[in-house]
């Protein structure tokens, strides 16, 4: 047996694929080959970026814990409520690695390569994290919707 899609789940689906993009977008800008020269430019877009993902993360974790997604999944399966809780925890702790790379980058003052590849490699950890984190959410609005209860064979 299995339920229909909501419509919150198939918005919350939307945003991912929108998500995907603009992680795509900023895992293209960290990986541009730098110089002295184009440091200064990189540093602002790439601050820019950031802000503009935090902002539309932040929006799309409010949609899932407040805008009643997860509440949803709940309700059709309540053994999802520590899943939900850990991945809520998650939500929090993404932002926050965001706001310091944020800061970091805005602390650099000039063209440091130790520095900047340790800044790099946190966005891209950050990029990681979220594709493991909605491949958990997309697991877990699979098995609440599309759950097989078995049959005879």
């Amino acid at each position: 047996m299995s339920t229909s899609l909501s419509d919150i789940a198939r918005q919350i689906e939307h945003e991912h694929e929108a998500l995907k993009n603009q992680m795509d977008m900023l895992q293209e800008t960290v990986k541009t080959e730098l110089t002295e020269d184009n440091f200064k430019d990189w540093q602002v877009d790439t601050i820019l970026k950031l802000r503009d993902f935090k902002g539309t993360l932040e929006k799309h974790f409010e949609m899932e814990e407040i805008g009643g997604f997860n509440e949803e999944l709940i309700r059709l399966k309540p053994q999802n409520k520590k899943k939900i809780e850990e991945l809520e925890t998650e939500h929090r702790e993404i932002i926050l690695k965001i706001e310091h790379i944020i800061s970091e980058l805005k602390h650099l003052v000039t063209f440091e390569k130790e520095k900047i590849q340790n800044i790099v490699s946190s966005v891209l950890g950050v990029l990681e994290t979220l594709h493991l984190h909605e491949a958990a959410e997309r697991e877990l609005v699979n098995t609440t919707y599309f759950h097989d209860i078995g049959s005879a064979d």
